[in-house]
Parts: C-alpha cells; sequence; structure tokens
C-alpha cells in the first residue's frame, strides 16, 4: 500500500478530462473506488441516480462541481472526500501524518457535505460545491505535492447532469505548456523568447538540481505563477544566468509550493545569445559512509540507524570510538569516521558513547570489546565477480541489491581486511539468486556479506533514429542530446532506442517556437533525455503582413476567385493576449448568395489546392436552418482548439469562392436555435458512454415533409428519445412540452412516414399547437442511454427528394471507424490522404489510405480529417 501511495505522481481529490470537445466516462467507470472516474480540467457526463467515486490532481484545486437535476424534486446529492476508501490506507505514514494535521485546518476525514442550492442564470435549480481550498491549503502548507490520493464519492438521488470545472493556473496551462525535463539540455536563440515553460516543482520536490547556461553571453530567466508570465507581466523571480545560481533543493521547493499554493511554476528565458541551458540533477546526500576504530570496520545499517562491530580485547571503548570521531574523513589514522554533509553536520556521540548524532538521526553505536585476545575485524576488503571490482562497495555494507552477472557461472572473490580471518563463499546456484560471503574474525562475531544476484541488464539508451513528420532528423547521430529544426506547424517526433528493451517516451512540442522530449529508459532504469528545439521557418515570416486583419463585427470583402488571405486572432492560450478569441464563441456569417468554402491553416502559405500538415481544417457557409442567413456557429471548445494550434498568435483562412460579398466575425449568445444540433435526414450520430440529456439536438421539420424515413439504434443498451416543441424542456418535469417519446432497444429501428411528421396530430402539427415562443419548425430533442454508448443513424427510405435541399448535395461519407479490443480502426471507402489529430491538435499520423489498408491506432481520442470530410471525432476507448 505505502508504495503504491507514495509512487503515485498526483495528489488526487477529483478526476476527468476534456479537451477539444466535452468527453465522457466508459459505462462501468466511477461505480467504485477502485475504477475512479479521473478529472483533470473538466467533466461533464449526465448519470442516474447511485454512487460514483471520482479522483483528481492537487494542481487542478480548486475544482467546482455542479449539479443539474433533472427532476427539481429529487433530494440533494450528497457528498464525501475521504483520503481513500482502500482497506489499510491510513496505516500509511504520510497519510497518517496528514490525518494529524487536518484538525489544524478544520478538516475531519471523511468529511461529508450537501452542496447548496442554487439558481443560475437561466433559472435553473443546480446544486454547487468548491472542493476544497481547505484540503489544498493543509497540502501545500505542509510541502506535500504528489503523495496522497484523495477520492470523492457522489451519491445521486436522481437524473441529472454533473459538471466538474476547474478554475487553477494548471488546468489554463497544462495543455499549453511543455514541462522542463529532468537531466536534459536546451539549445536557445533570442527568438525563443514567446516561449513558457512548466517547472514542476511538485514532480521534482524530492530532486536536487540546478540549472545552469553556457553561451557567450547572458540569458535572463523570469519566473511567474502563471504561464502568462513576461519579462514585465506577472514576475516573481528574476535571475540572470551564469551569474546567479539556480540550485534547488526538496527544502526550498517545499517552501516555494507554500508560498504559491501551487504546484508548478511557469518560467520565461530570454537569450541575448546562442548557447545552452541545462537542468542537471545532483546528489548532497549527509550520510555516515565508513567508520572505523582501531582498524576494525564497523558495520552501518541506515535503514535501522544501527552501529556494530567487536574491538580488540582489553580496548577503553570510549576513548577507542572518541579517537575515530576526532578524525573526520582522515583515513591516514588507524580510527576515523567518513561522511558527507551539506549544512554542516558532525557527528556528536553522548557521554557514554551509546548513541551517535549526525544532523536529524540519531544512530544505536551497539560496538562492544572482544573477551578474548586475537583479531576482531570481520569486515572484507574487496569483492570481485569475474575479476571485476564490485561497483560501490563498502566494507561497511553488508547487502546489496541487484548485482549482475552474465549467469550462473560467475566467478567471485573476496579479501578481508584482517589477514587472520577465514572468508568463506556460498555462491548462489541459479539466478536470480544469493550469494553470501562470511568473514569469520580470529575473536568476535562473524560477519555475512549477502549479494542478491540478477541477469546483466542492458544499459543502453542510445536512441537509433529520430524523425519529424515522418522525415529523418537532421544531423542525428546517438551520441548527441541536443538538436535545433525550423517548423511551419507543430511537428510530431517519433525515435527509435537501439536496444529494444529500452522504453521511449515522447513529450510532444506544445507551440512553435517550443520543443520535445525524447526519454529513453534503459532496462536498468537509467534514463537519457534527446531534446529537439523547433523554431518559426522564416518563410512565413514573407506573407503575415499582407495577410488581411479580421475584427469582430468588421466585414471583409472577399472577390470572386480572390486569393485574399484573412488572419484570424485565434491566439494561443499560453500567449494570453487579451484579445484572442481563444475559448470564445465565435459565429462567421456570408452575405453572399452562395455558398462558400473556408479552409483553416496554421500559416498564411498553404494551399488548399495541396493540402499539408499546415491545413488544420475546414468547413462550408452553407443557409442555417429556420432562418437561411449564411452562417457557421464556432464554440469555445471549437475556438480553444484552434487557438491551441496557432504558432505566431493567429489562424489563417483561405476561400474557395465566385462571388464578391463580405465575410463577418462576431461573438454569438447561446440560444436553442444555434446551441443544439442539427440532426439532418441521411445522418448518423455517436452517443459515447454516459452521454446523455444535457445535449440538445433537433430536426428541422420542413426537411422531412413528404418523406419516410427510418430512424435505427445500435448500442450497448437501450435508448430513450425524447422530443419536444421547446428546446429546454426537462425529462421528468410536467411541463417539459413533450411532442412524443420513442424507445429502442439495443438494437431496434422505427419507421416515420409523412402522416407521422406532417399529418393530423404529427410532429409539425404538435410543434405549431405549442406553446408560445416555441419554433414551429424545428422539433428539438434528447436522448437518454443509460450511461452507454450507441449509433443513432437517420436514412430516407420513401417519399419525395428535394432537388435543391439538403439531399441533393449530401454525400455518403468515406470515413468510418470501430472500436477493436486494443484501440480502434479507421476505414476508408475510397484511397484519400488522412490525417490524424490529438485533441489537442497535434498531427499523429497523415497517410494514404485505401479501402483494402485501414488504419489501426491504439486506444484514445483523435480527430480525424480526410480529403471529403473533416472532423470525424473518434473515441476509442
Amino acid at each position: 500500500m505505502k508504495t503504491t501511495l507514495l509512487n503515485m505522481k498526483r495528489i488526487l481529490l477529483f478526476l476527468s478530462f476534456i479537451c477539444s470537445i466535452t468527453l465522457s466516462a466508459n459505462a462501468g467507470d466511477g461505480t467504485a473506488c477502485n475504477n475512479a472516474i479521473y478529472v483533470d480540467t473538466a467533466y461533464t457526463a449526465t448519470l442516474g441516480a447511485g454512487d460514483y467515486w471520482f479522483m483528481a490532481e492537487t494542481p487542478a484545486l480548486p475544482l467546482t462541481l455542479y449539479f443539474y437535476p433533472e427532476d427539481e424534486t429529487d433530494a440533494a446529492p450528497e457528498i464525501t472526500i475521504d483520503l481513500s476508501c482502500t482497506p489499510g490506507v491510513y496505516d500509511d505514514p504520510e497519510v497518517a501524518r496528514m490525518v494529524s494535521l487536518a484538525e489544524n485546518y478544520g478538516l475531519s476525514f471523511p468529511m461529508v457535505y450537501k452542496p447548496k442550492a442554487q439558481f443560475d442564470s437561466n433559472d435553473k435549480l443546480v446544486y454547487t460545491l468548491t472542493f476544497d481550498e481547505s484540503y489544498r491549503n493543509m497540502l501545500f502548507n505542509e510541502g506535500v505535492t504528489y503523495a496522497i490520493p484523495a477520492y470523492v464519492n457522489l451519491v445521486l438521488h436522481g437524473n441529472g447532469s454533473v459538471h466538474v470545472v476547474s478554475t487553477s493556473t494548471f488546468s489554463q496551462c497544462s495543455d499549453n505548456v511543455n514541462t522542463l525535463g529532468m537531466n536534459t539540455a536546451l539549445q536557445f536563440m533570442p527568438e525563443d523568447s514567446i516561449i513558457t515553460y512548466i517547472w514542476p516543482l511538485g514532480e521534482w520536490i524530492h530532486e536536487r538540481y540546478r540549472i545552469t547556461w553556457e553561451g557567450e553571453k547572458k540569458l535572463e530567466m523570469f519566473t511567474g505563477e502563471n504561464c502568462t508570465v513576461t519579462r514585465t507581466k506577472g514576475v516573481r523571480n528574476w535571475y540572470v544566468l551564469p551569474d546567479d545560481q539556480v540550485t534547488m533543493t526538496p527544502t526550498r521547493a517545499s517552501d516555494w509550493i507554500k508560498e504559491l499554493f501551487q504546484t508548478d511554476l511557469y518560467v520565461r528565458f530570454y537569450a541575448r545569445s546562442q548557447g545552452v541551458l541545462r537542468v542537471t540533477s545532483y546528489e548532497e546526500i549527509a550520510q555516515i559512509t565508513e567508520l572505523v576504530i582501531l582498524g576494525v570496520h564497523a558495520v552501518i545499517d541506515h535503514d535501522n540507524l544501527l552501529i556494530t562491530c567487536t574491538l580488540p580485547y582489553g580496548t577503553a571503548r570510549a576513548s577507542a570510538i572518541k579517537g575515530a570521531l576526532d578524525n573526520p574523513n582522515d583515513t591516514t589514522k588507524e580510527s576515523y569516521i567518513l561522511y558527507t554533509a551539506y549544512e554542516g553536520e558532525k557527528p556528536v556521540a553522548d557521554r557514554r558513547y551509546t548513541t551517535l548524532t549526525f544532523g536529524d538521526k540519531v544512530y544505536t553505536l551497539n560496538i562492544e570489546v572482544a573477551k578474548s585476545a586475537g583479531s576482531t575485524d570481520a569486515s572484507l576488503a574487496s569483492i570481485k565477480i569475474d575479476g571485476l571490482e564490485l561497483v560501490n562497495f563498502n566494507p561497511s555494507q553488508l547487502e546489496y541489491n541487484d548485482v549482475e552477472v552474465a549467469n550462473a557461472d560467475f566467478l567471485i572473490e573476496a579479501t578481508a581486511n584482517d589477514q587472520n580471518a577465514t572468508v568463506s563463499i556460498r555462491r548462489a546456484t541459479t539466478i536470480p539468486g544469493k550469494t553470501e560471503i562470511t568473514v569469520t574474525p580470529e575473536v568476535g562475531t562473524p560477519q555475512v556479506y549477502v549479494l542478491n544476484m540478477i541477469n546483466i541488464r542492458s544499459r543502453n539508451t542510445r536512441l537509433s533514429s529520430i524523425t519529424v513528420d515522418g522525415e529523418p532528423l537532421s544531423g542525428f547521430t546517438p551520441d548527441q542530446l541536443y538538436y535545433r529544426q525550423y517548423a511551419t506547424a507543430i511537428p510530431v517526433v517519433e525515435a527509435v532506442a537501439e536496444d529494444s528493451k529500452s522504453q521511449v517516451l515522447v513529450d510532444q512540442a506544445k507551440s512553435i517556437p517550443g520543443f520535445a522530449q525524447i526519454f529513453v529508459t534503459a532496462e536498468a532504469g537509467n534514463t537519457t533525455a534527446y531534446t529537439v528545439n523547433f523554431s518559426l521557418d522564416p518563410s512565413l515570416l514573407a506573407c503575415v503582413t499582407d495577410a488581411v486583419p479580421l475584427s469582430l463585427d468588421v466585414p471583409v470583402a472577399l472577390g470572386s476567385a480572390d486569393s485574399i488571405v484573412v488572419r484570424v486572432p485565434f491566439d494561443n492560450p499560453a500567449h494570453a493576449d487579451s484579445t484572442a478569441w481563444s475559448g470564445k464563441r465565435i459565429s462567421f456569417t456570408w452575405s453572399g448568395q452562395q455558398d462558400l468554402k473556408v479552409y483553416v491553416g496554421t500559416t498564411c502559405l498553404f494551399d488548399p489546392s495541396q493540402p499539408d500538415k499546415t491545413l488544420l481544417d475546414s468547413f462550408v457557409i452553407v443557409p442555417e436552418k429556420g432562418t437561411g442567413t449564411r452562417v457557421i456557429y464556432l464554440t469555445p471548445q471549437q475556438t480553444l482548439a484552434y487557438g491551441r494550434q496557432s504558432i505566431d498568435g493567429g489562424i489563417y483562412l483561405r476561400f474557395a469562392n465566385t462571388e464578391s460579398a463580405n465575410l463577418t466575425a462576431s461573438v454569438w449568445t447561446p440560444n436553442c436555435q444555434n446551441s443544439s444540433t442539427l440532426i439532418d435526414i441521411n445522418d448518423e450520430l455517436f452517443l459515447p458512454a454516459s452521454h446523455n440529456s444535457e445535449n440538445v439536438y433537433k430536426f428541422y421539420l420542413p426537411d422531412w415533409k413528404g418523406k419516410k424515413v427510418k430512424i435505427s439504434w445500435e448500442g450497448q443498451d437501450k435508448m430513450t428519445m425524447w422530443t419536444a416543441h421547446t428546446c429546454n424542456f426537462k425529462l421528468n418535469s410536467g411541463d417539459r412540452n413533450l411532442v412524443e417519446t420513442l424507445q429502442y432497444q439495443a438494437s431496434d429501428e422505427k419507421e416515420i412516414d409523412d402522416q407521422h411528421i406532417s399529418g393530423t396530430n404529427g410532429w409539425i402539427w404538435k410543434c405549431t399547437l405549442g406553446s408560445q415562443g416555441s419554433n414551429k419548425e424545428f422539433l428539438y430533442i434528447r436522448f437518454w442511454t443509460d450511461g452507454y454508448a450507441g449509433t443513432l443513424t437517420t436514412k430516407q427510405i420513401g417519399g419525395t427528394v428535394d432537388p435543391t435541399g439538403a439531399d441533393a448535395v449530401r454525400r455518403e461519407p468515406t470515413l468510418g471507424w470501430e472500436r477493436t479490443e486494443t484501440g480502434v480502426l479507421i476505414s476508408s471507402t475510397i484511397s484519400q490522404r488522412v490525417q490524424v489529430y490529438s485533441l489537442q491538435g497535434i498531427l499523429l499520423r497523415d497517410c494514404q489510405l485505401t479501402p483494402a489498408a485501414p488504419l489501426t491506432l491504439p486506444r484514445g481520442l483523435y480527430i480525424v480529417r480526410g480529403e471529403t470530410e473533416t472532423g470525424l471525432v473518434v473515441t476509442g476507448y
């Protein structure tokens, strides 16, 4: 239990994740503490009555929980915070320490809450609770970062929507900023000053390390509590390297965490010339390494704080010990003590020489005098294995772990310090196995040295190759650890280790300028880090000044067949431009009479006819159902995703248009018309696990007139489709304005004919008869899936076809996907180039797919773009 707790990378109090779309837990997740839902920066789902378990990380605190009940008469939810639901967790010393301190902060585990009821701006009943400033304060005040897990049990008495939101610095910055790596080197140029880095104080709290600079001129280092830190904004500390020394110890890191109330610091570097920044760990351990008294090597048991040995017959015990302590680190004396100290510690014995105090450690001195004459030295001078000295051998240390040998036929030799002592060896006969070396002195007690033998492990951390976007890294050699390269878009770095037993982990660049780090861990556990710094390709600056800036509510005129490039300020969130559109609701309105095709790219140079990795997306601005206005609405998640992929603070638009008209960008306010999702005829909608009634969908009824449509459901369980003539209806309320409720089994279909749609008492008639304020052209829909995933399809199977309507222009999808036992399979019905992105916008794959050659991906969440369609969201869990 202790190992599990202390090795956890982050303290947990609530968990999940969200990025460019809202994600939901898999079926069964969160039903017990051993499968708690992981919350990172935000979590959204609709849950039924029952118990749910969550976990979260300390940097995400405080988190606020919102619960919107479907039935406002249900009892308030109950929330319990505990350090764990695992038996025996309170036996762990770190947990016990936190429990003992909790009362000082007004906390008592477990903590039980009933959140208070409020009404939001839309007059909806909501229960809210913020977790938990007192808990966070306790942890940070005590310098605790990633050691202790905590769990949250949420008890719901009815169906409702749960939202968990973090407002912490961590949630704002974690997806946009690269983390500094330990024992790495970064090559800097002056233009890299726009990059912000995360300095993970909490992750490195048990390390001792230095940050140094090697360059012709100085490097300025500015630290702040937010990723928006610059030379003049949000500065906490300012260092000039190499003049200032930046050296970190656990005590200093703990003090900073207490002061900051967060486990991450943010750093900007301003290089005045080219140079190399290094983050290197070092050891300064205050420890007694050897104690020799009258030629006898004492055994030092650091775990149990015990020092033992037998002195020669007739020795004055106290005088002998004092003589050794009087000669620190002087091996020329017959009696001496060797130790390392970093805060001036000195070993001091009590008056009776029964204890030895060194720093905060108190050793028991179990030192005796032989009862007869003769040598009492039972120590070894050396141990050799296959002719080589045992690494880190110390006569005062009796046990050695992970002693590596090629096979069980190894040769072992041992020499005693005293020629009168006898040495016997019981060699391990199998590997792994134990070798025991017994040293019997002339008089006194024998000592046994134990070697725990294992097979030789590889320490090879060299790479055989590094590729950037599939191309070999220029100038790569296995012995060079840092590189620099130009980039036109956020690249994808991949690497292969020389040794197949080594593990390779790549931390991709989050921005340009930026860097990717490759961590290679050998079989033996030693790690080497390679770093690739990326600079903005100078060619990108050539056309930036020619791009037309787009401002809110200011029309931009586009000519027919115009090659104009428009720059949109979807600034990267890490740049913190107050005018940026990233994370806002932005609409584009086109005044032309024909649809407008829009291409979205990270640079002003991309060519839509020859798409490359700088092309992010494309969409068509078409008439909005119900208004006829040509407009497209971008959600905050979409604009945030665009911003994260910006490499110079902007996103660039190109167009395919055949008429002159105006394009206008505006901020839009959500309403039933623009915030609900349209489901067309011949459409397919995937509802992931736990995706239920919090989202509203709609049918545009004029498109359904005169048609016969089959609505099918393929899911893991049954599904209920609730329909109404207003979009703000509730599933379990008497005034929900329902039109019809359709029940589906796990695999089911229902045919909807024109009489059902347009006839007397049909959908259109019921919507027309609806209450004031209803839009008579739309049927609004909510789904309840009992927490299981599935796919809804609508397919026309009869009736008329409108040659000018959506049916005439709709193309059958060419891309498809399905989950497998190990991941997800992407297929294409045609031969086309396909690009796969992470939800952070990082390009993961760029390949040619054919019907006979699908693409297999590991478990994960992806956005897939083909030549004929974009934005396919794949949930491969």
